[in-house]
């Protein structure tokens, strides 16, 4: 509205001046080639401004007929990308109806028409793995993997691919993938703590554990708890020899979580190879406290024995 309100005043006085300057007395002559152009001042100041819109008018128009195969490219991507995405919106409304068939068509239209597979790949692969088209889901999401913008949505869709067929080593190598990737979310993490616990990668295990605390996606006594069993286990792993180390983790697994009677057990078992009888015994005595249990017992019969 401004626009047009300042159009029309830069009009009104252009066209007061374009008066005055006719009203004006004189007059202007040119002399050129035995010609002679005789005109007042308002005329020759009409002469240009009527030759200055012409030339415009005419370079406005030759600008037009050479960018024209520039507009028309444009115009084509505009009408390419419109519907292409009207195709991802049938994909997206399909597939939340359960039509996997026809998601899947309109899926690989839109991949076909749009030059965007951050927001075509993902949803071709949903529909093929919908589908039970578990080839070209595969296919696809491997080929997001090799793709540094949808590398770590490939590598996501593939670990659901390998743990929905059961095959929890390539499971767990592509869930190590996306966690060096740093995906840190809850749908990684717990699935990789799950897989590397059940090859008995305890170390592995701790740094999943200690990395769910840190990127709050677990309850912290549930995360500290697992944290302790993850080095108890640690520590059991090394042979009798090697107590110095041992004796470390237990302590480690021990002040995270007291409660916890293998942690307990396991470094009174540590204390009393190296002779501290009376810290195997405060041990036992703060544990009995906080929760009596029979390997406690256990273990005081054992300090006794010695």
């Amino acid at each position: 509205m401004l626009r047009f309100i300042l159009f029309f005043v830069v009009i009104a006085f252009a066209a007061l001046g374009l008066t005055w300057l006719m009203e004006q007395s004189g007059h202007v002559a040119i002399d050129y080639a035995n010609y002679r152009v005789d005109m007042a001042p308002g005329m020759l100041m009409l002469f240009f401004i009527i030759t200055g819109i012409l030339f415009w008018f005419i370079l406005s128009m030759f600008t037009k007929l050479v960018m024209f195969p520039v507009f028309w490219d444009k115009y084509g991507k505009s009408r390419k990308t419109k519907k292409g995405l009207a195709l991802i919106e049938k994909a997206l409304i399909e597939l939340e109806d359960g039509r996997a068939d026809r998601a899947l068509a309109h899926a690989v239209k839109a991949d076909m028409i749009l030059d965007r597979p951050l927001l075509t790949r993902p949803i071709l692969a949903r529909a093929a793995r919908q589908q039970g088209n578990h080839q070209q889901a595969q296919k696809v999401l491997a080929d997001m993997a090799q793709s540094s913008e949808t590398r770590l949505a490939g590598i996501r869709g593939l670990l659901d691919e390998a743990r929905s067929q059961s095959d929890d080593q390539s499971a767990l190598e592509l869930a190590r993938q996306a966690f060096a990737l740093g995906d840190r979310s809850k749908e990684l993490l717990e699935p990789l703590l799950q897989l590397e616990v059940a090859q008995r990668n305890w170390g592995k295990a701790i740094e999943v554990v200690s990395a769910q605390i840190k990127a709050k996606v677990t309850d912290p006594i549930v995360g500290n708890r697992n944290w302790a069993m993850l080095k108890v286990e640690l520590a059991r792993g090394y042979k009798e020899d090697s107590n110095s180390t041992k004796l470390e983790y237990f302590s480690e697994a021990h002040k995270t979580s007291p409660d916890l009677i293998p942690a307990a057990t396991g470094l009174v078992k540590c204390l009393l190879a190296i002779g501290k009888k009376e810290q195997a015994i405060k041990v036992v005595r703060e544990g009995w406290t906080r929760q009596p249990h029979p390997e406690l017992f256990k273990s005081l019969r054992e300090i006794v024995s010695n």
